[in-house]
């Protein structure tokens, strides 16, 4: 008798343990989880925010105000939860003048998206820099460097 209570108790132990463990190791897979999506989420903001801030026409300003705020908020979600090399690419677009006009400027903010792509777990293969380049930058237009 005293054998099939141990038993009934270390079974109910065992299920009281694996829910307690459940528990926490659930709740931190989705905290990380909600913290990639925050970082994924800052970065496609800014890749929004400087695309539009450059291709609005310089007379509406009111969109551009609009797209330099997604911009601005952007860059600080990304200096909250970004990744380091991310910030260190986005350092670096910042000291060329947070715009796409030459070809450094250029290069400077694909290497940003290859590391925000890098970042977020890509699992969808590599892409080149004329790729990103040409679905971002639109570079199959002519740019004068």
């Amino acid at each position: 008798m005293k054998t099939e209570i141990l038993t009934a108790i270390i079974g109910i132990l065992g299920v009281f343990i694996g829910v307690v463990f459940q528990f926490f190791f659930g709740k931190k897979t989705n905290t990380h989880q909600h913290a990639l999506e925050r970082e994924a989420k800052a970065y496609s903001d800014f890749i929004k925010g400087v695309v539009l801030y450059g291709s609005i026409n310089k007379y509406k300003d009111i969109e551009r105000q609009e797209a330099y705020k997604i911009y601005l908020d952007a860059k600080i979600r990304i200096c909250l939860y970004g990744n380091k090399k991310v910030i260190t690419s986005l350092s670096r677009f910042i000291e060329l003048g947070s715009v796409i006009g030459n070809k450094e400027q250029r290069v400077s903010f694909i290497e940003i998206i290859k590391s925000m792509r890098r970042r977020v777990k890509n699992q969808f293969g590599s892409i080149t820099d004329e790729e990103i380049g040409n679905i971002v930058l639109d570079l199959s237009k002519k740019y004068d460097d």
